[in-house]
């Protein structure tokens, strides 16, 4: 999978869409498509991007449920799910 998120610049990508003004979550979904719409057959492939603005916003997106991560705040704490593509 890791060249499929080469292919695309998956970090630069997503990066580059929040420079646009997209949120964290919008660049991981932008990016996680992108690399969808490049492949004809992702099953079974997990991808997944995690995001951090600069403001403290967090965004995270996949290919599939399981894509998880840990976040600790002034205000929370605890594992969070991320988005996933439920086309698969």
């Amino acid at each position: 999978m890791g060249e499929a998120i080469i292919r695309v610049a998956g970090s630069h990508t997503v990066v580059e869409l929040m420079r646009q003004g997209f949120s964290p979550q919008e660049a991981c979904q932008k990016a996680v498509e992108r690399i969808i719409s490049k492949h004809k057959d992702m099953t079974g492939l997990q991808c997944g991007f995690l995001a951090l603005d600069k403001y403290g916003n967090v965004g995270a997106y996949s290919t599939y449920n399981g894509f998880n991560y840990a976040l600790k705040t002034h205000k929370e704490e605890g594992m969070i799910d991320a988005g996933f593509n439920r086309k698969w």
